[in-house]
């Protein structure tokens, strides 16, 4: 029997500029048991209503002003339903993220507990000695080094070939967790850092680790919205 898997996240009126590619690309993922739904935390109903009837979805029913509370209780939604209705793993893709169409079998294949993929944002990087500040697309992939340990970001050639490794830390754009994992912890923030940090420490709190299968390369729309390819 296939694991069952809940795809989907948290949506705002944030991303309507590029919702229909996302719904689209989620309703044609190749794997055989799953289903979707999406969380919209804005603050009025106006895209709720735009994305209802294209792709299940429900509203938060608080509006949080910090949008950390707000994407962090839109999982805590999807995380009841992967309990309460016995779902094997949540696999969070976030609204500007298309992942490949086979992501959850790939993703299964490693037999992880905890696993993400990869996909790029543009950082502004301080060369060293220079003081010259140039824009580079990083994945958002973290490994601990030293000791005490601190967290080191990938660069995009460590990731470019396809391998599965350990990370320390990820952003959860493509993100698969276990039912198992989900029992014991919940979705959460701090005034200062988004849930994403804050599950990995909770993950590797309860003893499992993080992988990354680097040959799944997600498109993040946010370049294409800022016209850097």
């Amino acid at each position: 029997m296939l694991p069952k898997v809940l795809v989907g996240g948290p949506t705002s009126h944030h991303f309507m500029y590029c919702v229909d590619e996302y719904i689209q690309a989620l309703k044609s993922l190749s794997y055989d048991s799953y289903d979707i739904l999406l969380v919209d935390n804005s603050k009025d109903d106006d895209y709720f209503n735009y994305i209802k009837d294209k792709v299940p979805a429900i509203k938060l029913s608080t509006y949080y002003e910090n949008p950390r509370a707000r994407v962090a209780e839109s999982k805590n939604l999807i995380r009841k339903k992967v309990l309460k209705e016995k779902y094997d793993f949540f696999l969070n893709i976030d609204t500007d993220t298309i992942p490949p169409l086979d992501i959850i079998e790939r993703f299964l294949s490693h037999d992880k507990q905890a696993i993400t993929g990869v996909y790029y944002k543009i950082f502004d990087v301080t060369i060293k000695n220079s003081g010259i500040t140039k824009k580079i697309i990083m994945p958002l992939l973290y490994d601990k080094v030293g000791d005490p340990p601190r967290i080191r970001q990938l660069s995009a050639q460590e990731v470019e070939q396809p391998k599965l490794i350990k990370v320390g830390a990820c952003g959860s754009g493509c993100f698969m967790v276990s039912k198992d994992i989900l029992e014991k912890i919940k979705f959460k923030h701090t005034e200062k850092a988004y849930d994403d940090v804050l599950m990995c420490d909770d993950i590797q709190e309860l003893g499992h680790d993080i992988f990354c299968d680097t040959s799944v390369k997600c498109k993040h729309l946010i370049l294409k919205k800022k016209k850097i390819e």
